[in-house]
């Protein structure tokens, strides 16, 4: 417990430190650096004391991740600087509020179809999760898909966080879904493009995609550079 509220202080450290001091440095190399370095050794340390073969563990690295990029974006390559560190802070912390207005499109779906969905993804979850336990160790095929379904319906916490914030709100606000409905998807194009995690795709496309626009003519290459 004490590492964790260790690790979790560094990370505000560096979100201060980067918002005051790294991002009003000119050269753009220096800048990356000192804004990667303590990412990596923070996200190592994060990983560390994660509990291992656990689903929760991939979410937290992968939060630890997004952070990452989101760090990049606002210190390296963005060239506003007008923004508040509370701004500044939300945005790097997006991950953990998903938190945005609600859509047309989205009111269509209620918030019983989302506790709903909620109620079946935690069920599958509770399964897969104890046949994963008591099922030999090996990486079969058949393992590795039902893993991925295992965090698929993870998502259950989203859905959750979703009847929530919409019964606050009143249908004002609702959260980043995890994914758009994969099996609507009309091609494959569409799966990837659109609807295939929504959540990573919004940091990617925000983060590295458009920033790396202002800086490179042909958007082929931003988006090359941007997956690879």
């Amino acid at each position: 417990m004490q590492s964790l509220i260790l690790i979790n202080s560094g990370w505000l450290l560096h979100f201060i430190l980067s918002f005051y001091f790294i991002r009003r440095i000119n050269h753009l190399l220096l800048r990356g650096v000192l804004t990667l370095i303590p990412c990596i050794i923070l996200t190592d340390a994060g990983a560390r004391n994660l509990p291992p073969h656990d689903i929760q563990s991939v979410f937290g690295i992968a939060c630890y991740w997004m952070m990452c990029v989101r760090l990049l974006h606002l210190v390296v390559l963005s060239l506003d600087q007008s923004q508040t560190f509370l701004s500044f802070l939300c945005k790097c912390l997006w991950i953990y509020f998903l938190v945005k207005p609600c859509s047309v499109k989205e009111k269509q779906w209620s918030v019983m179809f989302h506790l709903f969905s909620a109620v079946i993804k935690f069920l599958l979850n509770r399964l897969i999760h104890k046949w994963l336990l008591i099922c030999e160790a090996n990486d079969s095929h058949i393992r590795v898909m039902v893993y991925f379904i295992s965090i698929l319906t993870f998502s259950y916490v989203i859905d959750l966080e979703t009847v929530l914030v919409r019964m606050i709100t009143r249908d004002q606000y609702t959260m980043q879904a995890l994914n758009n409905f994969p099996f609507l998807s009309q091609s494959v194009r569409e799966f990837w493009g659109q609807r295939y995690n929504q959540i990573i795709g919004t940091i990617l496309k925000e983060s590295l995609f458009q920033p790396l626009n202002l800086y490179i003519s042909s958007r082929s290459i931003s988006s090359l550079l941007t997956f690879t």
